[in-house]
């Protein structure tokens, strides 16, 4: 095939697949679309990886993220005809630039978790402050119910219903 003009794939979820199923782009699997013989062939020149988050996984999202972001080094390193784009990249040679992205918020690693000092809940708070175990319970039921109206999955579903029935036990 000839190739007339360089080719930029600016999305690709390749690294999810490499985590989660095990691709590679060397050695590909049947059911994967993504192939470095086929993205030389093609006369890729630009390829944009994403670490994409996946929401309905039982999986912490940062952890997602952090996995993507170690196959996408590990594929770097596997393939030497992959480099990371950078401002001298020959669009003439033989191997192809690589940016990695990380697609939506969801890997986000700060959560703040505001209360308001005029609610009954923070008076709550401040009646157990010095029962450290008790104030850790009420925090945890706090961060899991902020959590659940963010649209999240709870860190720790068991942990979570554990403490809500210690609450209604007690």
């Amino acid at each position: 095939m000839e190739k007339l003009f360089p080719v930029a794939d600016g999305h690709c979820d390749f690294l999810y697949g490499m985590v989660e199923r095990g691709y590679d782009l060397a050695a590909p699997k049947p059911d994967q679309a993504i192939r470095l013989d086929k993205l030389i062939e093609g006369g890729v020149k630009l390829q944009l990886f994403a670490a994409w988050i996946d929401m309905l996984l039982d999986k912490n999202p940062l952890n997602q993220c952090l996995c993507m972001i170690d196959a996408n080094y590990r594929m770097l390193d596997e393939n030497p005809v992959l480099t990371p784009l950078t401002k001298d990249f020959d669009i003439a040679g033989d191997r192809i630039a690589t940016v990695l992205t990380v697609e939506g918020g969801e890997a986000k690693a700060e959560r703040v978790l505001e209360l308001n000092p005029d609610h009954p809940v923070f008076e709550a708070l401040m009646r157990v402050k010095d029962d450290e175990a008790l104030l850790k319970s009420y925090a945890g039921i706090l961060y899991g119910q902020a959590q659940l109206l963010a649209g999240l999955k709870l860190d720790d579903p068991a942990k979570f219903a554990e403490s809500l029935n210690a609450l209604m036990v007690k």
